[in-house]
């Protein structure tokens, strides 16, 4: 007469079916979870450049102009404000950048812009991460220096 073991310990160890779709399930979550970081990040990088980017210029530009002399300390700051208002218009539908701050300091000759931005997650947001915020910060020094000739 032939011995019988417990459901669990035969038949359930023997089973493998089921294994492939378990172990499949589980790393197509973690892939997708790790697809999205990726896109994410990449948003992120684009925006932090492209911030990057109209903070440098609205420096250059602030600076060029505070070497002229035509304009106020308030124009100056408008300028700057406008250069990046102007440079940062096009990632306003990915991203949240706030209204930049414009130092303006003659006597130094120093511009320095600083703005905060913030990127909304999409598929990230399944392991808990909404947003990612990021400060940006440019500085320019800009010296004028007299010519003597002798």
């Amino acid at each position: 007469m032939p011995t019988h073991r417990p459901f669990a310990t035969t038949s359930f160890q023997a089973e493998v079916k089921g294994t492939v779709t378990l172990v499949f399930g589980l790393m197509s979550l973690a892939l997708f979870f790790m697809a999205g970081m990726a896109i994410d990040f990449s948003r992120v990088l684009d925006l932090r450049g492209r911030v990057s980017d109209a903070i440098d210029a609205a420096s250059l530009a602030v600076g060029r102009q505070m070497l002229e002399g035509n304009l106020s300390d308030d124009e100056l700051i408008a300028l700057g404000k406008k250069y990046v208002t102007v440079n940062v218009n096009n990632v306003t539908m990915m991203a949240t950048v706030d209204e930049p701050t414009v130092v303006v300091d003659r006597v130094a000759g120093t511009v320095d812009i600083s703005v905060d931005s913030s990127v909304a997650m999409t598929l990230t947001r399944l392991g808990g991460f909404n947003t990612i915020k990021f400060p940006m910060a440019s500085a320019a020094v800009f010296k004028q220096s007299d010519i003597e000739v002798g």
